[in-house]
């Protein structure tokens, strides 16, 4: 209640009060239904980063001995986005109701939960009796065990970073960068795992911002190049194609592993730019090499969400004059796993170009046949596991007789990657398969080494040839663009 009142006085004697009273209770809830908002997330009900903030700060305050006994936790959803895509976001946000409510089952009253935005949700422990390792694998178990919503089905695993609070700490900041240090390498071992923080991951965060620098300065330099893997037809032993690969020679570090960089340049978006390069510089390879020789490039997810990857090749094409059958696109199976609908509008768009389109490393993941009835795809490429595999026999060479004959039904052809000795050659030659490529037969090479080999250079041309050159140039990108409409 609310009462609002002023003094009556006669003559200058009080008399008492005279005013109103009013009830406020609707006042009163929607304010704290708004204070409430504000320090916690509105679909789960749990804090927010902004509580989590005040969390941390409040812990940071304790003592020594007190500071020591908490621990944050980072979660993130494996594939949430990919539920969230094929069962609607009705189910994706009833998947995080159920999250928040498994997480407040687990966490209980040793420590704060909190939703960070999206997947991703934090756990503060302050009770001294709260093993982080313990209440991670709970988490973990958890989150894992099934849950459907409206008669769906939707199986999600989470992965958990943790970051001990120290003595030595002060900066909340620092924590929750540490934690997701953690959560990073969690989630880069796979679904499900749990990765403590240890001052390694510090110094190598700080070792990648300065190689994402660096790396910059190499594309507009002279440090990138490209070597050439080829793909031998298993019937001729002749070569089919090439695998363009990226190299870094850096000035000081020397040569730097492309697993290295190429996942740097993904996380800070210079793939896109790298990719250009690489399809520009390929496709000025191609035009040197014989006409029955194909080159293939590799394209991230990242470059297929640029507007203007079929720009790029349209462009490199006409540059060129190679025919697009020669270039092969390489896609993981990481493509159709997130914005797969806008990724197959931007395949079927190469596709309609005249470029062929495969797959690659099919079978290293989250393998589905479900994707070769999406789209179809010139080529399959079986992973290396397989082929590191094939010596023990057994299900290794049925698995790869029945991808060989799936996508023979398909019109696809196959190659199996990583082929390293004579008998798992003639294993791969019993098995059916189109192509190889590995060690066994020849190792990435520059362009000019491979130049030297027996029908791998393009002919010389003619004087006939020399004066339409200039015609075909240009006339090229309109007939390339025509393709397109």
């Amino acid at each position: 209640m609310s009462l609002t009142a002023k003094p009556n006085f006669t003559f200058g004697r009080f008399h008492g009060y005279h005013g109103v009273a009013a009830d406020i209770t609707a006042e009163r809830t929607a304010a704290a239904r708004i204070a409430h908002l504000a320090s916690h997330d509105a679909l789960t009900g749990l804090a927010n980063r902004g509580s989590l903030n005040a969390a941390l700060q409040e812990v940071l305050a304790r003592d020594d001995e007190h500071k020591q006994e908490a621990t944050l936790l980072l979660i993130d959803l494996d594939r949430f986005k990919v539920i969230n895509d094929a069962l609607g976001h009705g189910v994706g946000d009833s998947l995080l109701i159920e999250v928040a409510r498994r997480l407040r089952e687990v966490v209980g009253d040793k420590g704060l939960c909190a939703r960070l935005g999206g997947d991703e949700f934090a756990v503060v422990l302050t009770a001294p009796d709260a093993d982080p390792v313990v209440v991670a694998r709970r988490i973990v178990s958890d989150v894992a065990r099934p849950q459907t919503f409206g008669g769906m089905r939707a199986d999600c695993s989470a992965s958990v970073g943790i970051r001990r609070i120290w003595v030595e700490d002060f900066d909340a900041e620092a924590i929750l960068r540490h934690a997701d240090l953690a959560l990073f390498e969690a989630k880069a071992q796979g679904p499900g795992h749990i990765v403590e923080f240890n001052w390694s991951m510090d110094v190598d965060a700080q070792e990648r911002v300065q190689l994402e620098r660096e790396l910059q300065d190499a594309l507009a330099g002279d440090q990138l190049r490209l070597d050439y893997q080829p793909l031998f037809d298993v019937r001729t032993g002749r070569i089919a194609g090439l695998e363009a690969l990226m190299r870094w020679d850096h000035p000081m570090r020397g040569a730097i592993s492309p697993g290295r960089f190429i996942d740097i340049a993904e996380r800070s978006g210079l793939i896109v730019s790298l990719g250009e390069w690489v399809i520009r510089t390929a496709l000025e390879a191609a035009a040197r090499l014989a006409p029955s020789i194909r080159v293939a490039v590799n394209v991230s997810p990242l470059q297929l969400r640029s507007t203007n990857l079929a720009s790029v090749f349209l462009q490199a094409l006409a540059a060129t004059g190679v025919d697009p059958r020669r270039i092969d696109v390489e896609i993981t199976e990481s493509v159709m796993l997130s914005d797969s609908e806008a990724n197959l509008a931007v395949l079927d768009q190469l596709r309609r170009i005249g470029l062929n389109v495969s797959l690659d490393d099919f079978g290293a993941g989250y393998s589905s046949f479900s994707y070769l009835r999406r789209f179809q795809f010139s080529k399959l490429k079986i992973d290396k596991s397989f082929a590191d595999a094939m010596d023990d026999g057994g299900s290794t060479l049925e698995i790869i007789r029945a991808i060989v004959s799936l996508a023979r039904a398909l019109g696809m052809k196959t190659v199996i990657e990583g082929i390293e000795t004579d008998d798992q050659m003639t294993l791969v030659r019993d098995l059916g398969c189109d192509e190889v490529q590995g060690y066994l037969m020849g190792r990435p090479t520059a362009l000019s080494r491979l130049l030297l080999l027996e029908g791998v250079a393009a002919p010389a041309p003619d004087a006939a040839a020399a004066e339409t050159s200039a015609v075909v140039e240009e006339t090229a990108a309109a007939s390339f663009r025509r393709r397109l409409a």
